[in-house]
């Protein structure tokens, strides 16, 4: 994206790139280019470990050039359409239009707008009829393909399943086509015909819907009138070999922004509202020296922190003792936590518990699901109150004062006890917490509607009505707070739109049109979310929501997605249907008979690897407690180019990261969540560059000499980070932040008159006050700008006027350069945001006389120093 953009969007960083670890390769030296674009920002899309296995897979093969797009936040797409931007990828800045393959990642349905609108801004007809063979061909993979008829229309072939094999397979197809000629083939139906024939791949050109009078579904077929499924694709084995040890770090702070490695892929315990729990089927572990192998590499190359065992449920991964023992005796000394996303209770053994807690203790998520045991019966949960009150025991035990509980309402056969099981459950934990801990705890509810999706027992029942919804949240909400407890979860219009996109047919593809065009993007983000807009959208295309998302199935009646095989089968999920209307159960296969759900027929992997107790951690492995004196070492930086758009705290966690990646030990605070010992002088206006920053780091132990220190942190930054300088804090000097009393700035004025400026920067000085105005989070601030610049002059550089000026520190307050540059010379914010602001140095007084943060990194403290006018 443009500097010129970047400049007046709230987070440029979203649109930096040149990320430590990204891979950028020249599109003239490969075959193929492959956009892996995500219809959600960059802080939610970077967090998807999809995308980051399909990059490295992509990327590992010289001939391929993989890179990432990911949607513009409103500002941004506000600029591009007035400046005819197109949207373009963050490692080259090439065009949508101008990729072979452009694959999106479908993972929620309120998401599909944004599809349309990446398209449109990329360059690329939004329908797939309009596209031809100079158009790249495009994808789309992710759980919300298994029912792709409401994207039908817009997309040229959809992924189903497993994507590591097959995105492969694709791109060597679309090189084989394109060189044998595309020209010849300028409707891509040649093309269409191959996709259809790899295993995984739905082309819905291929195929047509007819409906019955009533409105639903009289037959699905293909040009053959012959009706036939589509399997997905499922690979076999989790290896070590597909899966990423070097994964982009972002600038920009994300969802998960941590070490990502999945221990295993499905799930067998049939949680009949889960589709993730049948889609993904069947199970699969990764074995767990694979986990440590890849964990050791991705810390080493990303500087992270924090480890997070993924999977549907971390808990079941059958050597989780003994991995976290492993893990946690390996990376403890080095403040490495470990993260485990999705335990479900029941599975949260002494052991797990004693192994998470040795690094830093946030927030515990348990998932009761229901008020009730009836209920968690009826949705196969399995779990009753005797169960919970242990798990939860055992989690404030382990030292945590935070617990998240998730529960859904209208639920199939819901009643008002259940409802009331929620907030009985709710207040029952708060008081194990008060009895075990002796003092308050905080217990965080989450209550959402049920949305059914396709693929699960529960696809036949309807959502209930927005107006019951709203009635049984409003009783639950009540209550919960009536115990002092605050309840949160989505509006009731967003699942009621959610259950009507997933059960949807293709026409609802004209809904989805005609939402994007009334203006809907980020509708999955509630302050975004526009449910008037939608309701319109239904209308002109002739339909009702509640038709979709309200109306139970029939036993017998065609479902938009029966042409879909995720190799369960329909006749399992009719049986768990009744099981579930009986409240019965059904057991996980992995400790009982096969429940014959289907899934045997591509490959069930037996529970676990017969790995009981793996080995010690050998002694060189683990952290050396020994320790020597702490020692703080003083670093100046320049902060240059595209980099100069980072935030203050963006900038911290990249260099927390880089000395990290050098392998240096940062000292940290004491307290429950430890920070690294790392302080910046005054913050840097985001946008403008520095060229002489200053940062003091405090190391665990002495280390060698400062500059050899800056050579090795330098190999770790990106193009525009550097190091140019470092000397050792002597004990008793002032930190930076208090050593450092003013700060110089230096602006150029291109097309700007120097006559002009010189006479308004002569009238600035002849003043004894300018009055200015600061809107802050707390509200509109008045002080006086005068006192607050030490000086200012006007120079030239090749006949460009440049403003250099000196801002001062007075009671605590200092000026913004945008502020100067508004009252001295007028100028708007469009004008400052056109104009390189750099900060030239910063000083401090020693006493003597005004040096830089080297030179005061050597004086130690003196009180006080009287500082000059």
């Amino acid at each position: 994206m443009d500097e010129t953009i970047l400049a007046r969007v709230a987070k440029p960083s979203r649109y930096l790139g040149g990320e430590v670890n990204a891979v950028v390769k020249d599109p003239s030296r490969v075959s193929l280019t492959f956009a892996l674009a995500f219809p959600d920002a960059y802080e939610v899309g970077m967090s998807h470990l999809g995308l980051k296995i399909l990059y490295d897979i992509l990327n590992r093969r010289p001939e391929i050039a993989a890179e990432r797009v990911f949607a513009p936040w409103d500002d941004a797409e506000a600029i591009m359409r007035r400046t005819g931007t197109p949207l373009a990828s963050l490692e080259t800045g090439r065009s949508l239009s101008s990729f072979d393959i452009v694959g999106f990642s479908l993972q929620y349905e309120l998401g599909y707008t944004n599809v349309l609108n990446m398209l449109d801004l990329g360059g690329v007809p939004i329908r797939s009829a309009e596209r031809t063979a100079a158009h790249p061909l495009i994808l789309a993979g992710g759980p919300c393909v298994f029912n792709p008829e409401p994207m039908a229309p817009f997309i040229d072939a959809f992924v189903l399943g497993d994507g590591e094999e097959v995105v492969l397979e694709i791109a060597d197809l679309v090189r084989d086509w394109r060189d044998r000629g595309r020209t010849a083939d300028p409707r891509r139906e040649k093309l269409m015909d191959r996709l259809a024939k790899v295993e995984g791949v739905y082309v819905p050109a291929l195929f047509e819907t007819t409906y019955a009078p009533g409105g639903g579904i009289e037959k699905i077929a293909d040009s053959k009138g012959r009706s036939w499924k589509i399997r997905k694709r499922t690979i076999s084995r989790l290896t070590a070999a597909d899966y990423p040890v070097a994964p982009v770090v972002p600038f920009a702070p994300i969802v998960h922004d941590r070490v990502a490695v999945e221990i295993a892929r499905g799930c067998t315990r049939g949680c009949r509202f889960c589709q993730a729990g049948y889609i993904y089927r069947p199970l699969r572990e990764r074995t767990p020296e694979d986990v440590e192998t890849l964990i050791a590499k991705s810390l080493v190359s990303t500087g992270y922190e924090e480890m997070a065992l993924s999977s549907l449920s971390a808990g079941d991964y059958s050597c989780l003792g003994p991995l976290l023992s492993r893990l946690m005796s390996r990376y403890a000394g080095q403040r490495v936590s470990v993260s485990l996303p999705s335990m479900r209770v029941g599975t949260l053994s002494p052991e797990v518990v004693a192994e998470v807690r040795r690094v830093r203790k946030s927030g515990f998520t348990l998932a009761p699901e229901a008020g009730t045991s009836r209920l968690r019966d009826v949705v196969n949960k399995g779990i009753d109150e005797a169960d919970l009150e242990r798990e939860v025991e055992k989690v404030f035990e382990a030292g945590w004062e935070t617990i998240k509980l998730y529960f859904m309402i209208g639920l199939p056969t819901e009643r008002d006890e259940d409802l009331d099981g929620i907030v009985r459950v709710a207040s029952c934990v708060r008081e194990i917490g008060r009895r075990v801990t002796g003092k308050p705890v905080t217990v965080n509810v989450t209550v959402s509607p049920f949305a059914p999706k396709p693929f699960t027992p529960f696809q036949w029942r309807g959502q209930i009505p927005i107006e019951e919804i709203r009635a049984k949240q409003g009783r639950v909400r009540e209550a919960l707070r009536r115990r002092g407890i605050h309840p949160k979860g989505p509006r009731p219009e967003m699942t009621h739109l959610e259950a009507a996109v997933a059960r949807g047919d293709r026409r609802v593809a004209s809904v989805i049109e005609n939402a994007w065009r009334a203006g809907c993007r980020f509708d999955e983000w509630e302050e975004r979310f526009d449910f008037a807009k939608w309701e319109a959208s239904f209308a002109q295309a002739g339909l009702s929501p509640a038709f979709f998302a309200n109306r139970d199935f029939g036993p017998g009646e065609i479902l938009p997605w029966d042409h879909i095989d995720v190799g369960v089968s329909k006749e399992f999920l009719w049986a768990e249907w009744e099981a579930a209307a009986r409240a019965e159960t059904t057991v996980d296969c992995r400790d009982g008979r096969c429940t014959g759900c289907g899934a045997w027929e591509i490959g069930c992997e037996p529970r676990g690897f017969g790995v009981v107790s793996p080995p010690p951690v050998p002694a060189e492995d683990r952290a050396d407690p020994a320790a020597g004196l702490a020692q703080t070492v003083r670093f100046t930086f320049e902060k240059r180019g595209r980099l100069r758009f980072l935030s203050h705290l963006e900038l911290a966690a990249l260099f927390h990261r880089a000395f990290r990646r050098a392998g240096l030990s940062v000292a940290h605070s004491q307290g429950f969540n430890p920070h690294p010992r790392i302080s910046f002088g005054p913050a840097l206006p985001v946008g403008a560059e520095g060229f002489e920053e200053a940062v003091d780091v405090t190391f665990e132990t002495a280390q060698e000499r400062p500059g050899r220190l800056a050579e090795r942190v330098n190999a770790q930054f990106p193009a525009g980070i550097s190091l140019t300088g470092a000397a050792a804090v002597v004990p008793g000097a002032s930190s930076i932040s208090e050593a450092v009393s003013r700060l110089h700035y230096r602006v150029p004025l291109p097309g700007r008159d120097p006559e002009t400026v010189r006479e308004k920067v002569r009238l600035f000085g002849e003043r004894s006050s300018l009055v200015i105005h600061r809107t802050t989070p707390k509200g509109r601030r008045t002080f006086d700008l005068k006192p607050l610049v030490e000086s200012i002059r006007l120079g030239d550089t090749g006949g460009v006027p440049v403003l250099d000026f000196v801002l001062g520190e007075k009671e605590g307050r200092t000026a913004k350069p945008v502020e100067l540059l508004s009252a001295v010379l007028g100028l708007g914010a469009e004008e400052t945001a056109s104009l390189v602001i750099t900060r030239t140095g910063l000083s401090g007084f020693d006493g003597a006389g005004w040096e830089g943060p080297l030179a005061l990194a050597g004086i130690p403290r003196i009180r006080p120093v009287e500082v000059p006018a």
